[in-house]
């Protein structure tokens, strides 16, 4: 959609995390979007060179739904990759649960089935598997982009 070969990530202000039954004002966004995520809450350093399975042991998971948005009205999906990336990757809201603690696979994690729903009716379904064959891939991808940066920017 973006004719980009990466995927855009951007930071994101702590008062955008919502714990999973907190009230959100819709009429502070500007023309928010729905998205289900898959979050990772990072229980201890996480390195590039670590496998997929080093990975998931250093996390927790959790689910979540994110509320991408733009301060552009209009803004999807003609928005330009630039805007996108210098609005912060079109950082909204994220909402999310508390992690289960419950032991999965890296297979597990491409394999979660998902359906959205509101009212009964069926909006969409996925799987995690649908972006870079598991989310794991991209976090992997996600850790080294950052640890690529921060070495290319120290002095």
């Amino acid at each position: 959609m973006f004719n980009s070969d990466s995927p855009f990530y951007g930071a994101e202000t702590a008062s955008a995390w919502l714990e999973n039954d907190a009230s959100l004002q819709l009429s502070d966004l500007m023309d928010p979007l729905l998205e289900v995520e898959m979050v990772f809450t990072a229980k201890e350093n996480l390195l590039p060179s670590d496998s997929l399975a080093e990975l998931l042991d250093k996390v927790s998971v959790s689910a979540g739904v994110e509320l991408p948005d733009s301060r552009f009205k209009d803004w999807f999906p003609s928005l330009p990759k630039y805007l996108v990336v210098a609005d912060g990757a079109v950082g909204g809201r994220v909402v999310y649960t508390k992690a289960t603690g419950r032991e999965v696979s890296v297979d597990d994690l491409a394999n979660v089935a998902c359906t959205l729903t509101l009212n009964g009716k069926e909006l969409g379904s996925g799987k995690p598997s649908e972006v870079l064959g598991n989310p794991l891939n991209s976090l992997q991808w996600l850790v080294k982009k950052i640890l690529l940066s921060n070495s290319v920017c120290r002095v």
